[in-house]
């Protein structure tokens, strides 16, 4: 029997609130980047939101007594801050150039499957049910990149396909790394991402040819301060209440309300194959964020050939 307190009351308020949250803000941050890129290069665009969102987070973990990254975690951040927040939102905010706000949030809800891909590799071979979802999962995105729509730019539909590639691989690989704990280990991701997207943005040749509008100016403070920094902590405190099915249940609501969002606002147009993608993977990725909790526990790719390796070496083997 569960006993409901006054405290209890306040975290389950608080628990929807955060939900809502990461649905809502998170889901709308695709049509904010195209009110962005409308006045401000897309790469610019990227390094301005990283640097801004990483002084306030590194600031808050000032203030909350967290400590400083050593410098391998420094290094650590910057590889992780390179792939996820670099080629993960840069290549979004660049591809967004010529994709569409919605079929981009659809590439990026493809991240839960290509984890389970890397996954297989570094920690563990997948269920039936997660190869379930991931078939389900890439036959979507097949179906996705059939359409004219995702690769009426060549540059735009590659950048978005691998970018949600570059943000599984990264997420995957901070496993197995030391990095900063709470605000602090963001911030040492998007203080050096800045600096990766500033030397890219520079290469390119961006420059700013005009004065942003107040649109372009509102959307880079809404990525900011909503969707790096409100939304991103109300995603930490979920990790750590609810479970990680819960917590990661944006990546299949997320895509519904940018695909939403886009064709009230922006008048995107939802084909029937964007339709039909949409539903592959929406629930591929459904399958295989709801079956994570009950994973049992199996040798990867590479860990299994480790440990015979090991076995067939050691001293000690029989």
């Amino acid at each position: 029997m569960t006993t409901t307190t006054p405290q209890g009351q306040s975290l389950s308020w608080l628990v929807l609130l955060s939900m809502a949250s990461i649905y809502i803000i998170w889901g709308s941050t695709y049509l904010a980047i195209t009110y962005v890129i409308e006045d401000i290069p897309s790469l610019m665009a990227a390094a301005m939101r990283f640097v801004l969102a990483g002084i306030i987070l590194f600031g808050i973990g000032i203030l909350r007594g967290e400590a400083l990254p050593s410098r391998q975690q420094w290094i650590n951040a910057a590889l992780l801050g390179t792939l996820m927040l670099g080629g993960g939102q840069g290549g979004v905010m660049f591809a967004e150039q010529w994709v569409a706000s919605g079929l981009a949030a659809m590439m990026v809800a493809t991240v839960p499957l290509w984890a389970i891909v890397f996954a297989s590799f570094l920690e563990r071979m997948p269920t039936r049910l997660e190869v379930i979802g991931l078939m389900l999962g890439m036959a979507g995105i097949i179906v996705l990149n059939l359409g004219a729509d995702l690769w009426a730019n060549t540059i735009g539909g590659l950048v978005i396909t691998l970018s949600p590639i570059f943000w599984a691989l990264g997420s995957m690989l901070s496993r197995q790394v030391s990095m900063p704990k709470g605000f602090m280990g963001v911030a040492a991701m998007l203080l050096p991402a800045s600096g990766v997207m500033g030397i890219l943005s520079v290469l390119h040749g961006d420059r700013l040819t005009h004065t942003p509008g107040t649109e372009s100016i509102a959307g880079l403070l809404f990525l900011v301060i909503f969707g790096s920094v409100i939304a991103f902590s109300a995603y930490t405190y979920l990790l750590k209440t609810v479970t990680p099915a819960m917590a990661t249940s944006y990546a299949y609501v997320n895509p519904i309300i940018a695909l939403f969002l886009g064709w009230l606002v922006a008048d995107e147009t939802l084909s029937v194959q964007t339709l039909l993608a949409s539903a592959l993977i929406i629930a591929g990725v459904v399958i295989i964020t709801t079956s994570r909790d009950k994973v049992r526990a199996t040798p990867s790719l590479f860990n299994g050939n480790l440990a015979r390796i090991t076995r067939r070496f050691s001293p000690n083997k029989g």
